[in-house]
């Protein structure tokens, strides 16, 4: 959500999916509303995070894979809240914890595949996954678009002819 429509490319930027949503409102919501009402900048992002109905393995003792604390949302959001607020906050924890959790999810997903092999949960999955289109955020890509620029404004600012590395009289 975002208070101002200036703000849409600014938030693009961020590699985020703008959402055509139109029920109920959320807190936010209620805030962009108001802000933008004010003149004033507001924005809030959200990460949606997949959840597996497996009720049908409620005797495997797996009716549910939910996660309480999904900490590869929680990273993308700080990653580009890092980007966009020009931030340095230290994400290494985040990170590590992402990774174990891609690790947990992973070994849980085997055993519900393993326990019960007729559902086909690990090829379901697999091609959720290949349907799946992620917007991926790479800000180092502007990064690199930026010093390219740079290197080439200054090629074409320098009078020497190209490979004439020796100093001007």
């Amino acid at each position: 959500t975002y208070s101002l429509p200036r703000l849409h490319d600014e938030l693009a930027r961020l590699a985020v999916t703008f959402s055509d949503y139109k029920g109920g409102a959320s807190i936010d919501s209620i805030l962009a509303k108001r802000a933008g009402e004010q003149g004033m900048e507001f924005a809030g992002l959200y990460a949606f995070v997949p959840a597996y109905d497996f009720s049908m393995l409620a005797d495997a003792g797996a009716s549910s894979v939910r996660l309480e604390n999904d900490f590869t949302a929680w990273l993308g959001i700080a990653r580009r809240l890092n980007y966009f607020f020009k931030m340095n906050f230290d994400l290494l924890d985040l990170e590590s914890r992402s990774r174990q959790l891609t690790l947990l999810m992973s070994a849980k997903i085997d055993e519900i595949d393993n326990n019960n092999p007729q559902l086909g949960v690990r090829e379901y999955l697999s091609k959720l996954s290949e349907e799946f289109n992620e917007v991926s955020f790479s800000p180092l890509d502007e990064v690199w678009d930026e010093e390219l620029k740079r290197l080439l404004n200054k090629l074409e600012d320098d009078p020497r002819p190209p490979g004439d590395d020796a100093p001007e009289d």
